[in-house]
């Protein structure tokens, strides 16, 4: 079973924590659904149109809480099969799903690293590619 500290730190990022546990659609999901909201938010705050951008950015925090809500449940569910069954350990995915996954996350770099239990890697390319990201945005916007 995968540590429920980690899982829920990593959730301070939508979907990260989905990702680590396995659950990759869920947590791809809650990352994309939030980053184009803040996207909408952003970019129908600077086109004069504020109120349209409150609601994205409302919608954004909303799918954040239910991504913070859900990764809760599913470590409530998780401990509990576990104490309730522990000789029979839960079963392990195949290795093809392994690959799937591994595969279509790394389409967004450090994603991948998560998948296959490389946190730190994966954190620190994440984190440079959203960096990169934001100073790309932030620059244009300004020019």
């Amino acid at each position: 079973m995968k540590n429920s500290a980690l899982a829920l730190t990593l959730s301070v990022f939508p979907g990260l924590g989905h990702i680590y546990n396995g659950k990759a659609i869920r947590g791809l999901f809650y990352m994309f659904a939030t980053i184009g909201a803040l996207f909408f938010s952003l970019l129908f705050g600077t086109s004069g149109q504020g109120e349209i951008a409150v609601v994205a950015f409302l919608f954004a925090v909303f799918i954040y809480i239910i991504s913070f809500i859900d990764m809760g449940i599913q470590h409530s569910k998780q401990k509990t099969a576990a104490l309730q069954d522990p000789d029979h350990p839960q079963p392990a995915k195949s290795q093809d799903s392994e690959r799937f996954y591994t595969i279509i996350l790394s389409l967004v770099p450090g994603l991948g690293h998560f998948q296959l239990g490389l946190m730190n890697r994966g954190l620190t390319l994440l984190a440079s590619f959203l960096g990169l990201a934001v100073m790309v945005f932030f620059v244009a916007i300004l020019t």
